[in-house]
């Protein structure tokens, strides 16, 4: 269930909700829709017009997803460097 609301929020560009849900279960950032597409791809490709809203708040979702991203990748290095101590 969580799967289906992280993308309905990325395509929605509900920011809040993508946010709490990513902030509940990282893993999720890892998602992918059933053509395959990413969270990020999902979010580029909503279209502003059609949700009326702003370009800001799809530039914004993208934004949270690609540090999001970074965060993930971050951890992961750091797990590494402390093993590897």
């Amino acid at each position: 269930m969580s799967k289906a609301r992280i993308i309905e929020a990325v395509k929605t560009l509900d920011l809040e909700s993508a946010k709490a849900l990513l902030d509940a279960r990282p893993s999720l950032l890892t998602v992918t829709d059933r053509r395959g597409l990413n969270l990020l791809h999902l979010a580029c490709s909503a279209s502003c017009e059609d949700l009326k809203i702003s370009e800001a708040v799809s530039a914004r979702t993208v934004n949270l997803l690609r540090e999001s991203a970074r965060l993930k990748a971050s951890r992961k290095r750091g797990k590494r460097f402390l093993a590897a101590l």
